[in-house]
């Protein structure tokens, strides 16, 4: 998947516009949500102490979980505005950047992604998942968690959303040789919004 590092994909500019300007009220209203569930399957396989990139960090809610749990972490956020809401509430570096962009280099023993990379373009995920799988340290585990569905749609404000079946996902982390897939689950929405369903996954960087 080398070659693939060659390509200059762009991330969604509404989709950014979107967070700048909802920024505030996004964060309030998911700054509380409890993902126990995901929380637990994915810190289960990081070492005592390590160190976590939140990608699309949002609130900085998990980065302030991570930390509770004795993580270190640091964020990675496209929207301006958020990645200042994220600094504020964790206190922890956020590079403001999109993932399209990001040249970590075997830095993190985990990397989190929760509700990000459904607004990434299919035609960018498979590089957006080397990027990732090359950020994390060798035995590094990656937490994401994307919309269940099929399709790419922008939605009426504007936001960017791709749907994935477990199939199609499957098909996508079968091209990486160096990774193992430990599993695969769908959840109901944290914020009980009716009609999301999410489909939730965790590898190991081998």
């Amino acid at each position: 998947m080398k070659n693939l590092r060659t390509l200059a994909p762009e991330a969604d500019s509404q989709t950014i516009d979107y967070y700048n300007k909802n920024g505030e009220e996004y964060a309030e209203k998911t700054l509380h949500l409890q993902l126990n569930d995901q929380w637990l399957e994915f810190t289960t396989h990081i070492k005592p102490k390590g160190k976590i990139l939140d990608i699309g960090c949002g609130s900085g809610r998990d980065m302030i979980k991570f930390q509770q749990l004795g993580f270190f972490t640091e964020g990675l956020e496209a929207s301006p505005v958020m990645a200042r809401i994220a600094r504020q509430n964790s206190g922890s570096v956020v590079h403001e950047i999109p993932i399209e962009k990001m040249t970590f280099n075997e830095q993190f023993d985990g990397v989190w992604a929760c509700a990000s990379l459904l607004h990434v373009h299919e035609d960018n995920l498979l590089l957006v998942f080397d990027k990732i799988f090359t950020s994390l340290k060798s035995d590094g585990c990656f937490y994401f968690s994307l919309k269940y569905g099929k399709g790419q749609i922008r939605h009426d404000d504007e936001r960017l959303f791709v749907y994935y079946n477990e199939s199609r996902l499957r098909g996508l982390l079968n091209k990486f040789n160096y990774i193992n897939t430990l599993r695969i689950w769908t959840s109901e929405d944290s914020a009980q919004r009716a009609g999301n369903l999410w489909l939730n996954c965790i590898i190991k960087k081998t």
